[in-house]
C-alpha cells in the first residue's frame, strides 16, 4: 500500500474489521491485502482501496445475515479468490462470497469448501477432459461439455445456479450420484 491516504484507509479498515470479527487487526489487514492481490485490486490506487472496502462491507453484511462467521468468510475469500479468478473469471465477488457462506453455514470448514469449489470449477472449466462418469452426470443434467464450458466463460454465476436448479429436478439417488461426480 502506497500513499498516506491509502495507508490510513487500510489501517482503519483493519481496525474496524478486527473489532467486528474479533480478529487481530494486523491479521485481518494482511488477509484483506492478500485477497486484494488475488482479486487484482491495485491498493496503490484509490479505486483498489474502494473496491476492497466494498468487499469488506459485503463480508460484514453476510456475517450479520448468516451463521457464517466473518473470520471464516475472510479465510474463504483468501483461499478461493485465486482459484475463482483463474478458473471462473466471470464469477462475481458476491456469488463467490455467497457460495462460501453457503458452505460455511452448513458447518463445512473453509479448507473443505475451497477443495470442493476448486474441484467443481476445474471440472466445469475443462469438462471435455473429465471421466465417463462425469459425462454421464452432465447428461443427467441435460448439459453438454461445450455448453458448460462456454457458459462458465460467459457467466459462471448463472451456470452454477443452472446446475443446482437441474439437480433439484432429479430423484434423490440420481442426484447423489451426479453430485459425486
Amino acid at each position: 500500500v502506497k500513499g498516506t491516504e491509502n495507508l490510513r484507509k487500510m489501517t482503519e479498515m483493519g481496525v474496524m474489521m478486527g473489532t467486528a470479527f474479533e480478529m487481530p487487526r494486523e491479521q485481518v489487514t494482511q488477509d484483506m491485502a492478500e485477497i486484494a492481490n488475488a482479486m487484482g485490486y491495485n491498493l496503490e490506487k484509490a479505486e483498489g482501496i474502494k473496491a476492497l472496502e466494498a468487499l469488506a462491507d459485503r463480508i460484514n453484511y453476510v456475517d450479520d445475515q448468516t451463521i457464517a462467521k466473518g473470520q471464516d468468510l475472510i479465510d474463504w475469500m483468501k483461499r478461493s479468490s485465486g482459484i475463482v479468478k483463474g478458473l471462473a473469471g466471470s464469477m462475481s465477488e458476491n456469488f463467490q462470497l455467497g457460495l462460501g457462506a453457503g458452505f460455511l453455514s452448513t458447518g463445512v470448514k473453509t479448507e473443505q469448501a475451497e477443495t470442493a469449489v476448486r474441484n467443481m470449477l476445474t471440472k466445469f472449466a475443462a469438462p471435455e477432459r473429465e471421466s465417463k462418469d462425469f459425462h454421464w452426470a452432465l447428461s443427467q443434467l441435460d448439459i453438454s461439455d461445450k455448453d458448460l464450458q462456454e457458459s462458465m466463460i460467459k457467466d459462471a454465476d448463472q451456470t452454477i445456479l443452472k446446475v443446482f436448479e437441474r439437480l433439484k429436478g432429479l430423484d434423490e439417488g440420481t442426484r447423489l450420484n451426479v453430485m459425486a461426480e
